[in-house]
């Protein structure tokens, strides 16, 4: 049985169709064999973020299929991140590293200790949650095998 993410049968039929106004078809050549196939594209505001087009592409020639997410609508006048550098609008950012790979660069380094500490650098060490392990296949390791040549060395 197929899953619906969204509407109805009758939703996806006119969809399909072209029939709803929100949904743009436009003529264009599939990238994987070259014939003439419809994108359809769908100009949605999603909260937090600008408008965005949802495109989507099959040819029904090869089969091939292709979905693309892009920011829409008008260009800002002034960018967010300006006032975040400038340190105008205070903000916090949490990197969670379970595999403690992160670098973050300190512009203090170049002065000896104590000098050299960041004072607006928190670094928190933690034990990974059981779910983070599983993300990250530690669970499903064999490492039997390895444990074993260490203890003959």
């Amino acid at each position: 049985s197929t899953q619906r993410t969204w509407g109805t049968a009758e939703e996806e039929a006119q969809v399909e169709a072209g029939q709803l106004d929100d949904v743009m078809n436009m003529i264009t050549n599939c990238s994987a064999c070259g014939k003439e196939g419809y994108i359809k594209m769908h100009a949605c505001n999603i909260p937090h973020f600008q408008e965005t087009i949802i495109m989507a592409f099959k040819c029904d020639f090869c089969g091939y299929k292709s979905n693309e997410i892009k920011a829409g609508g008008a260009i800002p006048a002034k960018g967010k991140i300006d006032k975040l550098l400038t340190g105008k609008v205070p903000f916090t950012v949490i990197l969670d590293d379970p595999m403690n790979c992160i670098y973050i660069q300190n512009p203090r380094d170049h002065l000896p200790a104590p000098e050299n500490a960041d004072p607006r650098l928190e670094i928190t060490e933690y034990t990974r949650t059981f779910d983070q392990d599983e993300e990250l296949g530690i669970h499903d390791m064999k490492v039997e095998v390895y444990e074993l040549e260490d203890e003959t060395m």
